[in-house]
């Protein structure tokens, strides 16, 4: 449904920009030779006055095409041959016709949805903004010279101009009709801490040290362990959460004792002070109805914010304030398109189209990561930020101190599905497991919350989760379910919302029936968070800096032109619940390492690997030769984790980057796609950008398109004429794997290697 969707949005955009050249080429007497919608081969097709209207097959852009366009013809009827002005007018309609669209819509939008008033909401007792007379229900007009009109207006501000400690921030506020200007300081959070990254949260290893703080001005390095401070022995993270909690870190130097080698050495550290200004205050983000011609006001400053937001994203990313990494690309696109209709749909087909057109770590995986002594949280779903925020306030020393008063000895987060894989990622959290094992998570009676926001979501949660003492609670307005207990998470709020979280599930600990308690003692170690930055930086740790070039895919280039490595296969996730779980993934990879393909994996995929232990670096006893021997020099495991299944764009940009380190392209690469127990509508965009990007994708669970010769035949061979791959489906796991390693060898053979 996504994809049909973003089709035809994409498509009537198109059309009506393509309308605006077509009117004026008209009205200047400009012959338009064409009129089409879409590419390639033509469908329908009609000529009436020497036009010729056309419906194309693939609905990804169309054309008005116009008499001596592209030639330097200036004879009558020709596009040379208008005048200048005509000229000027026929270019530009189609932009400005893009803009009348954009108010139409917006006016739509706002007759339907309504606007952001950007009203403040929650002001924190004691701050300094309280004490410069900020109040509830004032509504913001400006903030430090920036004009607001919408909420959207200030959020995008904030987003990319933080606060800093010494600056003075200026506002206008409305208050009963009338503007109120104030000015004040941000607070500011103060803590000191030692200067160092833990390689895990259940880890002392030191993974990296921060530049200028504590600990990197002494002779500590990456990979020694912390076993005590100022005498206190230190047995494990736990203790060492403890020690902070009783001990908080100031200005005052600690020893701190740290093993290299067998050995102990002690450092004495000044903790660094790392202060952070804060705003203590909160706004509104959700819609307010309205009517008249406050629509037409509104409307017009939809239209405002959408040119603002372009232009100043635009502007960072000039400026290097955003990356491109900060971009949505095909699938993100996709996948946003997707969530608002699901978010939509109870509104009738006018609103969803409104709305539609408003748009390397190593840790543990499995059930044993669960604490039988702490307070288990477990985070479910795709939306990154609601996680990040549950793992950054669950690790304060305000939530742990709670925990213990409530009989805990600490928080333990982790997670299941693609949220999972996220904050393995990028915090070093614990993998509970994947889509199919979300229940298990409440089935071992020590879950005090199970945390939702969107997409594969099992409903039977709740009445599951009642079973025993498991909060479930949904964060999402589109997911809210029976027997859930719904905390609705947005930006304006999200530090609040996830500290009502957390102290919901530490409250909840002491419901606990320890007669229900039942952990598995299953547990494999991981190591995730191979990013294409990740990646390279490994290769490079095996390239001769004397000689050889770095920070390329070249060292991995070699071992696939030599044929150490035959190949590589990009697999992502979903569980299917028609066929054994995780065996198809698991079954697959066996296969494929064993023949000296390397394999980068995602989504539940990855979990599914991380369970199994093949993203452990022992797992290169699995190998072949040279894969074996790759593992061993590279130190790493033959499964490459690679986050979660939303974000295979890392897969894409890896596989652009080894087309472009070897002159190739993607379609050359001795390199498939795989999904074999797919089953959510997102992998149906996953896969289509896949093979759009030139690489053969093999699927163990049918498309249910069989029912059409033509559509099967389309998606399985007739693809490949226009992006060179091609989807295969096999329900038989182990003749999928040799139709992968066949079509690997097929295109070592045709590139001579």
């Amino acid at each position: 449904m996504k994809i049909i969707l973003a089709l035809l949005i994409f498509s009537a955009i198109i059309l009506f920009h393509e309308l605006g050249h077509f009117l004026l080429a008209k009205k200047n007497k400009i012959v338009v030779t064409e009129f089409s919608l879409g590419m390639g081969p033509r469908l329908l097709s009609t000529e009436k006055n020497g036009t010729r209207y056309s419906l194309k097959l693939l609905p990804l852009g169309g054309s008005c095409a116009m008499l001596g366009e592209d030639m330097e013809d200036e004879s009558k009827g020709t596009f040379n041959g208008a005048p200048v002005w005509g000229r000027i007018a026929t270019v530009a309609a189609g932009p400005v016709f893009n803009f009348i669209l954009a108010f139409v819509f917006a006016v739509l939008i706002v007759t339907l949805v309504g606007y952001d008033p950007a009203e403040v909401t929650q002001v924190e007792s004691g701050s300094t903004v309280a004490e410069a007379g900020l109040q509830e229900g004032d509504i913001i007009k400006e903030y430090q010279g920036y004009h607001i009109d919408l909420a959207r207006d200030l959020y995008l501000y904030m987003y990319l101009n933080n606060p800093q400690e010494d600056e003075t921030i200026h506002m206008t506020v409305e208050r009963d009709g009338k503007d109120v200007e104030l000015a004040f300081k941000p607070d500011v959070q103060v803590r000191y801490l030692l200067g160092f990254n833990r390689k895990s949260t259940d880890s002392l290893e030191v993974a990296s040290l921060i530049p200028g703080m504590g600990l990197s001005e002494t002779g500590v390095e990456p990979g020694d362990v912390i076993t005590s401070i100022n005498g206190t022995r230190l047995e494990s993270s736990d203790d060492y959460t403890a020690y902070l909690a009783e001990h908080p870190l100031t200005s005052e130097p600690v020893t701190i004792t740290y093993e290299r080698d067998g050995l102990e050495y002690n450092a004495e550290v000044t903790p660094s002070e790392s202060r952070t200004a804060v705003l203590d205050f909160s706004y509104n983000l959700a819609y307010t109805k309205t009517h008249g011609f406050e629509v037409l006001k509104y409307g017009t400053l939809e239209v405002k914010y959408m040119i603002r937001s372009t232009l100043l994203s635009l502007k960072e990313l000039l400026t290097g304030g955003l990356g491109v990494k900060d971009l949505s690309g095909p699938v993100g696109v996709v996948d946003a398109i997707g969530s608002t209709y699901e978010a939509s749909k109870s509104e009738g087909m006018l609103t969803i189209w409104v709305n539609m057109l408003y748009m390397a770590a190593l840790l543990s995986a499995n059930l044993g990561v669960m604490n039988a002594e702490n307070v288990n949280i477990v985070v479910h779903g795709h939306d990154p930020s609601l996680s990040e925020m549950i793992c950054e306030v669950a690790d304060s020393k305000e939530m742990i101190d709670y925990a213990k008063s409530m009989g805990a000895k600490g928080i333990t987060i982790s997670g299941v599905c693609c949220t999972s894989n996220e904050v393995a990622m990028r915090r070093g959290i614990p993998m509970a497991g994947n889509f199919l094992q979300q229940e298990n998570v409440v089935l071992t009676g020590a879950c005090e919350a199970i945390v939702v926001d969107v997409q594969c979501i099992f409903p039977a949660l709740g009445p599951l989760s009642k079973c025993f003492h498991t909060k479930f609670i949904t964060t999402s307005p589109i997911c809210q379910m029976p027997d859930s207990e719904f905390i609705e998470f947005s930006a304006g709020s999200a530090g609040e919302k996830a500290k009502q979280i957390v102290k919901l599930a530490c409250e909840n600990f002491k419901n606990r029936k320890p007669e229900l308690v039942y952990i598995p003692e299953m547990k494999q170690k991981a190591t995730v968070g191979y990013s294409v930055e990740a990646i390279v930086k490994t290769l490079d740790g095996v390239t001769n800096s004397q000689v050889d070039e770095t920070g390329t895919t070249k060292p991995l280039l070699e071992c696939i032109t030599s044929g150490v490595i035959r190949g590589a296969v990009a697999m992502v996730g979903c569980n299917n619940p028609k066929i054994r779980p995780d065996s198809a993934h698991i079954e697959l990879m066996k296969k494929l390492i064993a023949n000296d393909i390397v394999i980068i994996a995602s989504g539940c995929s990855a979990q599914a690997a991380a369970k199994a232990g093949l993203m452990d670096k022992a797992a290169k006893d699995l190998c072949g030769a040279g894969l074996k021997r790759v593992c061993e020099l590279a130190d790493i495991p033959p499964v490459l984790h690679m986050g979660s299944c939303v974000d295979i764009s890392r897969m894409m940009i890896l596989a652009s980057e080894l087309a472009k380190d070897s002159g190739l392209n993607i379609s050359q690469l001795p390199v498939v796609g795989c999904a074999p127990e797919w089953m959510s509508e997102k992998a149906v965009s996953i896969g289509n950008y896949v093979v759009a990007t030139g690489i053969d994708t093999f699927l163990g669970v049918d498309p249910y398109v069989s029912g059409s010769d033509q559509v099967a035949g389309l998606l399985t061979e007739g693809v490949r004429d226009w992006v060179e791959a091609a989807y295969t489906v096999e329900k038989d796991i182990d003749k999928l794997g040799d139709l992968m390693i066949e079509r690997i060898e097929e295109k070592r053979s045709a590139l001579g290697i």
